[in-house]
């Protein structure tokens, strides 16, 4: 990931198929699916010039809830999904189910 930070798009999309292979992966990745750890541990500590070390993960949610994105369940029910009324119903993993509640208390229904 480092490698990639601060370079030129253009130059990462030269590479033969790249375009191809990025919609591609657009295009079966499925809308709106709750996933953890979905963020490369690279990008937790982030070098950045003059500013030291950032987490991106954090700055993405803080700035997902300043422009008042839709919640979860209230992004489901634009999508005409059905609405979770707890978070035992998100996950079957055990494992996963006790991350997401460590960090999330209940869900707003």
């Amino acid at each position: 990931m480092h490698d990639f930070t601060f370079k030129d798009a253009r130059d990462l999309v030269s590479e033969k198929n790249a375009t191809e292979f990025f919609l591609q992966a657009l295009s079966t990745t499925p809308a709106r699916t709750l996933s953890l750890r979905n963020y490369p541990y690279t990008l937790y500590d982030l070098p950045m010039f003059g500013r030291g070390k950032v987490n991106l993960t954090e700055i993405d949610l803080t700035r997902d809830r300043e422009r008042d994105l839709p919640r979860y369940n209230d992004d489901r029910r634009q999508l005409l999904l059905e609405s979770y009324a707890s978070l035992n119903e998100i996950m079957d993993n055990e494992e996963d189910l006790e991350l997401l509640k460590s960090v999330y208390k209940t869900i707003q229904y």
